[in-house]
């Protein structure tokens, strides 16, 4: 049995959660505000409900972002911390390539997944036709250069189509199409899917980054 414990930081909020496989243990959110200070609380009391020490741990996976400079930085500075002195591997998962195919639409040849990269910018990964492409761009100048890209329907989803739905539409107008309820993150259960695949691979690692940076153009991970 593989026992590992998942932290998703999104952009109002982080979940927490210890897995045996792929069954969840024990799952606790909390907001971004209290986040530093009751970050190893949170971890105390999770391992106490679970009867599970820190040690029996065999990989912590975390969503590396895109996402909120303060919160990738007290989640990516603590685990980094924790698999120093431990020597408990680290499985990094991309949050918005995660979130595009987790979320993508099969009827829609080109699915849109954004995340408010604050500014007025937007973190974005496109699928058009199997084809994947990501980065972040200013809202206005990324709206307008899908209008004189495509002429098909565009899904849209993430925290950031919800953000800014109002000028998706006013730029698209009918060529943007949103989901009744808009997915805001990729989901805990999807992170899980995917730390298990890279950790069955050795995809591990023993420091990870954040994927915040507005330097050139943002990459996706490789899987």
């Amino acid at each position: 049995m593989t026992k590992f414990l998942v932290i998703n930081p999104t952009q109002n909020s982080t979940e927490f959660a210890i897995f045996c496989d792929d069954k969840i243990l024990q799952k606790h959110s909390e907001s971004k505000t209290k986040l530093s200070k009751d970050f190893f609380i949170i971890l105390e009391n999770l391992f106490a409900k679970t009867n599970l020490n820190f040690e029996n741990l065999d990989f912590i996976a975390v969503n590396q972002g895109p996402g909120p400079f303060t919160t990738l930085r007290v989640v990516l500075a603590s685990v980094n911390g924790l698999s120093f002195a431990s020597k408990i591997p680290l499985v990094g998962i991309d949050g918005i390539k995660t979130l595009l195919e987790e979320f993508k639409d099969s009827n829609f040849a080109t699915n849109i997944a954004l995340l408010n990269a604050f500014a007025d910018d937007v973190y974005f990964a496109i699928d058009s036709n199997n084809s994947v492409d990501a980065g972040y761009e200013n809202i206005d100048t990324f709206l307008n250069e899908l209008k004189n890209k495509f002429s098909n329907p565009i899904n849209f989803f993430g925290a950031g189509t919800e953000l800014f739905a109002e000028k998706i539409k006013n730029i698209l107008g009918d060529q943007a199409v949103f989901a009744k309820n808009v997915a805001m993150n990729c989901s805990i259960e999807r992170l899980v899917e995917k730390a298990l695949e890279k950790f069955t691979a050795n995809q591990t690692s023993n420091q990870l980054l954040p994927l915040y940076l507005k330097i050139g153009k943002y990459k996706p991970l490789v899987d």
